[in-house]
């Protein structure tokens, strides 16, 4: 665990430090430390929501330089729409020229991701279409597409069970953003499962694997159908 305690003494490489992206630098560090320092080979590393690349670039180049040599494909999974909003046309790819809402940011990604493209599988579209192999452990678990009530039930479905105890790490990216109160909800329900971590200031919150989430914590009790009373309770714990 030392690579969660010490990841903000982390020197980003000059490509992470100026890639285009939302995500702080102290984000940056920790995923480059994550991939540099934490990660065994052993699961997959899965980057859900990694719009124009510059997170998958941070944990790419982590695992690169990697002391283990672990680097091959499908070392991270990387997942997203690929497409723009209005927001992001009017503010981050402006850098790229003219975008407009509904375009795709792919070709922006895969530009942004060269370096690390080998190790690299990318799903592009919809994570609620996606499945996931339960037998397939997942050992680092970045979640920044949560970003709906249903999205979320749908992650914590086919994710959640394949993350390995003493091991695998989530990282909820949103956490303390009022307009995610589901993060906050998902963790208090299933809290007999995670421990907190760690904290990136003002936006991830990492949890460590206490006991594996069986398939019955997870199919038939979505978090979205949680009574309200429950959803308060629960964030109220959180606070």
């Amino acid at each position: 665990m030392d690579a969660i305690r010490e990841w903000r003494s982390v020197t980003l490489p000059p490509e992470v430090r100026t890639v285009v992206t939302m995500l702080s630098m102290e984000e940056r560090q920790f995923l480059y430390a994550m991939g540099r320092d934490y990660w065994t080979g052993e699961g997959a590393i899965i980057y859900a929501g990694c719009f124009l690349g510059g997170s998958t670039l941070a944990l790419g180049m982590g695992v690169q330089a990697n002391s283990r040599g672990l680097t091959r494909r499908g070392a991270i999974y990387s997942y997203d729409l690929f497409v723009a909003d209005a927001h992001q046309a009017g503010s981050y790819l402006k850098k790229f020229g003219t975008f407009a809402a509904g375009d795709s940011v792919r070709p922006i990604f895969d530009w942004q991701t060269r370096e690390v493209a080998s190790l690299l599988e990318v799903h592009e579209g919809d994570v609620r279409n996606c499945t996931w192999p339960a037998e397939v452990a997942i050992d680092v678990l970045f979640i920044d597409l949560a970003k709906t009530w249903s999205i979320n039930d749908v992650i914590v479905r086919e994710f959640f069970p394949a993350l390995v105890p003493g091991r695998s790490i989530v990282i909820q990216q949103d956490y303390v953003h009022p307009t995610c109160p589901w993060l906050a909800v998902t963790m208090e329900h299933l809290a007999d499962y995670f421990e907190p971590l760690a904290y990136v200031p003002g936006n991830s919150m990492i949890y460590g694997v206490r006991q594996a989430v069986p398939h019955s914590a997870v199919d038939d009790a979505q978090i979205s159908r949680l009574s309200d009373e429950q959803k308060r309770d629960l964030l109220d714990r959180a606070i």
